[in-house]
């Protein structure tokens, strides 16, 4: 995440949190930004989904969705 970040604006930070209630098995939670603030939430099971995601959430921090 840290390394597909844009090169201005804030740094993507990883913090370790609970499962936010889904407790997806073999899978990880990732949020930011306005998705964070709205309660959604990306599960990635398989390293290939990561960039798929990460592009979902940056649409969206730029106010497309």
């Amino acid at each position: 995440m840290k390394r597909a970040a844009p090169a201005r604006g804030k740094p993507a930070r990883t913090i370790m949190t609970s499962c936010f209630g889904l407790c997806p098995k073999r899978a990880v939670v990732i949020t930011a930004g306005v998705r964070a603030a709205r309660g959604e939430y990306v599960l990635v099971s398989r390293a290939g989904e990561v960039a798929g995601a990460l592009s979902l959430l940056h649409d969206d921090q730029n106010g497309s969705s």
